[in-house]
Parts: C-alpha cells; sequence; structure tokens
C-alpha cells in the first residue's frame, strides 16, 4: 500500500534524526552498506509488527517513532551511569531488570505515582486507537504480526542471504567494541551484526591448565581452607581521599598480603559477572571474543576450564555462597558448570541482617565460616557481597544522607567482613588462603563521573608465604592466575608435609 509505504518513509527519516543524538558519539551518515541495510530492515519490520498489531497506520508511525526514542533514551542512560553503550547482551537482562529494578536504577517504574502519570497516556492511546479507523484488513495484520518476526529470526540462516550477512558482519566487526561500533554501525547494526557475531562464534578454545594435585586422605587440621571474597562495589577510598574511612583489617591484610594493589576490571558500576569469569577462568575478558559482553549468557554449555573445576577434579569440596537469586545472571546453571558442588543461595539467609535492601556483609561473614567450620575435606569456597549494591540514596542507612557517607559505612562492614574472616581462618588450625577482591568500582556521581576511579582493589593473603611490601596494579585475570599459583604452592607444602610424616 502506497500510505504504508510513506508512513515508513518518514519513519525512516526521523529514525535516522533520532539516531544522531545517541551516546557516546552520533553514528556516522557514512557507514558500511551493510549498516544501513540493517537499519532499514530493523525499522521496517518493527513499523510493520505495530502495524499488523494495531492496524492504524499513523498510530503504528507515532509508536514505532517512540519506540525509537526509547531506544536511544535507554542507550543514552546506560552510557551516563556506566560509560557502555547498549550491547546485545543487555536484552538477555531485561527478565532481571523486570524482577529486581533496584539492581538497575530503575526502581522507578516500581512506583504507584510513575503509573498514576501512565494512566492519561495509556488512557489517549485508547482513545487514538478508536479514533483512527483501520486500514489494513485481518488477514494482512495477522500476516504482518506472523511475518515480521518470523523474518527477523530467519534472514541469518536464508540460504545465499545468510552466509552473505555472516560474511559481512565478521568484516565490519571482528571483535566487541560497543563505543566504536555504535559510531560506524548505527545503534541497530552495533545491535544486531554484534548478536549475530556472538551466534556465529564460540568461547575461545583455550590450553587446559595442570590439573590440581590430588591432597589425598588428611586429617581434619591438615585439610586447607581456600576463601575468594568478591566485594560488591569495592573501591579502597583511602588510595583517592584524605576523609576516606578507616579500614584496619584491610590495611592490617595488605601489610601481610602476598599480593595486593589497584584491580583493573571489566566494567565500571556493573558487569559482575565479567570480573567473576575472568578470576574464576584467569581468563582476560578481551580473550572471550563477543561473549566478553556477557560470559554467562552460555558459559554453562561452554565453559572454560575453571578453579573450582580444578580442585572438584582433585577431591576438593567447592561452595559457592551468595545472598542472593540463585538465577541471577543464571548462575544457578554456570556455578555447577564451573565446578561448584553445592550452591547457597537466598533461601539460606532467610530471616538474617539486612543493611539496607541486602543481606549484610556480617550476616553473609557467619554463614561462611560456618561452612568452613563444618567441612572436613580440602575446601575452596566462593562468595560474592550484596550489602554494598547501589544505588546509595538518601535514607538507605538511618541518619545517613550523602551517598558517600552511606557507601563509606558499608565499606567500614566489609572492613569487617575481611577481619572475621581472617580471625576464623586463623583459629582454624589449619592451612588457609585468602582473596578479597572488587567486582567493579562504584557509581559514586559526587565524587566521580561515573567513579573516581576505574579500578577496584585486591589482596591475597595466605598462613603460609612473605609478604608483598609494595603494591602492584593487575588486572582480574592475573588475579586468578597469582590465585592459582598461591593455591598449589600451599597444596604443595601439604604433600610434602605428609611425605615428611610418613
Amino acid at each position: 500500500m502506497l500510505e504504508a509505504a510513506v508512513a515508513l518513509a518518514i519513519f525512516l527519516a526521523l529514525a535516522a534524526l533520532v539516531e544522531r543524538q545517541v551516546k557516546p558519539r552520533a553514528p556516522r551518515l557514512r557507514r558500511a552498506t551493510i549498516a544501513w541495510l540493517t537499519f532499514i530492515v530493523t525499522c521496517a519490520l518493527w513499523y510493520g509488527l505495530l502495524l499488523g498489531l494495531t492496524g492504524r497506520m499513523v498510530l503504528s508511525l507515532f509508536l514505532a517513532l517512540v519506540g525509537a526514542i526509547a531506544l536511544c533514551w535507554v542507550n543514552n542512560a546506560k552510557y551516563r551511569l556506566l560509560r557502555e553503550p547498549l550491547v546485545f547482551a543487555d536484552f538477555a537482562l531485561v527478565p532481571q531488570v523486570i524482577r529486581h529494578p533496584r539492581l538497575y536504577y530503575v526502581e522507578l517504574f516500581q512506583q504507584a505515582r510513575t503509573w498514576l502519570l501512565a494512566t492519561p497516556v495509556f488512557a489517549l492511546l485508547i482513545f487514538w486507537l478508536w479514533a483512527e479507523p483501520s486500514v489494513v484488513p485481518p488477514l494482512q495484520r495477522l500476516a504482518l504480526l506472523l511475518a515480521a518476526p518470523a523474518l527477523a529470526c530467519a534472514l541469518p540462516f536464508l540460504p545465499g542471504l545468510g552466509p552473505a550477512l555472516r560474511r559481512a558482519a565478521k568484516r565490519v566487526l571482528p571483535k566487541p567494541d560497543p563505543a566504536d561500533d555504535l559510531e560506524n554501525l548505527g545503534i541497530a547494526g552495533s545491535l544486531l551484526l554484534s548478536f549475530l557475531r556472538w551466534l556465529d562464534s564460540r568461547p575461545p578454545s583455550i590450553e587446559e591448565p595442570l590439573p590440581m594435585p590430588h591432597l589425598g586422605k588428611l586429617q581434619q587440621q591438615e585439610a586447607p581452607l581456600v576463601v575468594a571474597v568478591q566485594s560488591e562495589s569495592f573501591l579502597d577510598l583511602r588510595r583517592l581521599r584524605t576523609d576516606a574511612p578507616e579500614l584496619p583489617n584491610i590495611a592490617a591484610a595488605q601489610a601481610r598480603a602476598l599480593s595486593w594493589g589497584p584491580l583493573r576490571v571489566p566494567a565500571i558500576g556493573a558487569y559482575t559477572m565479567r570480573t567473576e569469569y575472568a578470576f574464576l577462568t584467569a581468563t582476560p575478558n578481551g580473550a572471550l571474543g563477543f561473549d566478553a559482553l556477557n560470559p554467562y549468557l552460555r558459559a554453562d554449555r561452554h565453559p572454560l576450564p575453571a578453579l573450582p573445576r580444578l580442585l572438584a577434579q582433585a577431591g576438593w569440596e567447592t561452595i559457592f555462597v551468595h545472598p542472593h537469586v540463585a538465577e541471577f545472571f543464571r548462575r544457578h546453571k554456570v556455578m555447577p558448570a564451573l565446578g561448584f558442588r553445592r550452591l547457597i543461595t537466598e533461601e539460606a539467609f532467610n530471616g538474617v541482617e539486612r543493611l539496607g535492601p541486602y543481606v549484610s556483609d556480617a550476616a553473609l561473614a557467619t554463614e561462611v565460616l560456618r561452612q568452613l567450620q563444618e567441612v572436613r575435606d580440602p575446601c575452596f569456597l566462593f562468595t560474592v557481597t550484596m550489602e554494598n549494591h547501589g544505588p546509595w540514596r538518601p535514607g538507605r542507612l538511618p541518619g545517613l544522607l550523602e551517598e558517600t557517607e552511606i557507601y563509606g559505612q558499608h565499606l567500614i562492614h566489609a572492613d569487617a567482613m575481611l577481619g572475621r574472616l581472617l580471625e576464623g581462618l586463623e583459629a582454624s588450625g589449619r592451612p588457609w588462603l585468602l582473596c578479597f577482591f572488587g567486582d567493579h568500582p562504584p557509581i559514586l556521581r559526587s565524587i566521580g563521573d561515573p567513579a573516581p576511579d576505574h579500578r577496584s582493589d585486591y589482596l591475597i593473603v595466605s598462613s603460609l608465604g612473605e609478604a608483598s611490601p609494595m603494591p602492584e596494579e593487575i588486572d582480574a585475570a592475573e588475579l586468578g592466575r597469582r590465585f592459582q599459583q598461591q593455591l598449589r604452592q600451599l597444596s604443595s607444602r601439604r604433600l610434602t608435609a605428609g611425605v615428611e610424616r610418613v
């Protein structure tokens, strides 16, 4: 129909103008042919879907434009917070955003006033739907509703066209670089072509590490305890501010640490799973190809060799402890695939202390120490905290209004958690090794945009070994490698001690 073609042409022109507003850099007008084709096809399918849904050309044009503006707005909001534009992997997180809006700074959508203000808009749309006559026959509407999503799914696999599309995607997207991809390909091209590249690739094949030494049958007092703590949003503000809170346990641990210092992490203010996977697999995020955007999307099907699996194969007990829902980031599938034999998640923390919205670090430390006391065999326990997750808004903690004060108080609690864990490990009388690190720096607008430093911090402490007096900056994958090295040394000493007794 001529009217539909004209409406689509208008939408294409307006969507191109909207796309010029995306951050961090407006897309180039001169871009690869595949990028423009992706833009046109995406707009056509989106408009066709809405036309099939409503049967009204002008209303469909309006809704299509609202969708384009919303995509641009979400992209820009994400970039302001995290310094990264939208990536295809973000759409896999939409169910989590709906279930846990506070974690994504969108709790406004849970408030009654938001829906109260939206009511007139919905009423206007209903009136518009009634006032504008439908110009598309029912069978054609059904065809549009079915054809738009079917064509979108089938395009990459059509004979001739599919392979050509894949080759073009590989040519313009040799590796993921969200900011450059957005500038070179536009938002539709960067999202859809990177998704196609992800579908068309597999996680890298890396060299299988040496197996961990099997310690054999040990007395409980001889069996090592190995703990790794990934502390939510941890950044040692003492590196940056003179008015930072004192962290006596962190300072004491650094003084005796085998290795410590600033930690380069794969993201700012979010994407905990990137740091987590880099540490557990000792693999740099950049080596993962397009899986780097969210390695947990298919880490359960294609897991890299990970520390917990190496230890489980050597007869160790491997435990993952996290006071949040197991399904978050698909950890309920990923963690067993990485080698954790037991998962202790939200259900185990019913009724415990919460500080702000989340389980306190003190309650988490109590559960970790309880697990360590009960286990008899060599044990690796990896725990991910929740207490210090943002946002740090007024009223979160009693008597505190400034976000830096609230964040600083949570740092004090993380410091206390580390102190309790070190005391518990030393009191156990068993050989032990502990790693403490932050997953990413926080989003603290009052002292930086979005963070005062794009690094976190780490330390490795052991019952054996010599302290390193100077800090050293490393990345999360190197931290995983160093932790594995220290663990192997600890295991080797246990084996040597066992041989000497024999």
